[in-house]
């Protein structure tokens, strides 16, 4: 399968791009810990939503370059990432199953 990363090809790409590499296991292992900080209670919840936030936030501001002005106000991307990041996976999720429901009328908050 070749979308599977083997140990060679990992050592190449920590040799050719070492830093790219760093930052991409850096962003697997904090979503990793955020997914694991989320099954618990109350405060490992919310620590696991914090992670998962900011990392939201820095994955989606760089892809936001410019955005044209909506009824005369120019929006920043930078706003435009924290309001998503800030919604988290909850508030993402609920607007993901509205959106569904809308088009198809499947109901996934159901099940």
């Amino acid at each position: 399968m070749p979308s599977k990363l083997t140990f060679s090809g990992l050592l190449l790409a920590l040799f050719s791009e070492p830093i790219d590499t760093i930052k991409m296991f850096f962003i697997i292992t904090l979503g990793e810990i955020g997914r694991w900080l989320y099954g618990g209670g109350k405060l490992r919840e919310r620590c696991g939503d914090l992670i998962i936030c900011l990392l939201l936030f820095y994955l989606v501001k760089p892809h936001l370059v410019s955005l044209p002005p909506l009824h005369g106000v120019k929006i920043s991307s930078g706003a435009v990432a924290i309001i998503i990041s800030l919604l988290g996976t909850h508030g993402i999720g609920r607007i993901f199953f509205f959106a569904l429901k809308k088009k198809t009328g499947i109901d996934l908050n159901m099940k």
